[in-house]
């Protein structure tokens, strides 16, 4: 009878390498950074003030609109 063949050992995860290429790096970095943004989002709404707008258009649309009232 023959034994059955060995089946590949897993690396441990402390001698694992990460590869990850350098887009797969940013679009972590700007999902993971919306996903802290929406959390703090969530949070003022359950205050009980209105939280500053949370959308980059809108924000920068409103600081031009400061800024020439205050001229």
């Amino acid at each position: 009878m023959r034994p059955a063949p060995s089946r590949p050992q897993a690396a441990p995860a402390a001698r694992e390498t990460p590869t990850k290429n350098r887009w797969a790096m940013l679009l972590h970095i700007v999902n993971h950074k919306n996903y802290h943004r929406g959390f703090v989002a969530d949070m003022l709404y359950q205050l009980p003030a209105t939280p500053p707008t949370t959308d980059l258009p809108v924000y920068l649309r409103d600081v031009h609109r400061e800024a020439a009232l205050a001229l």
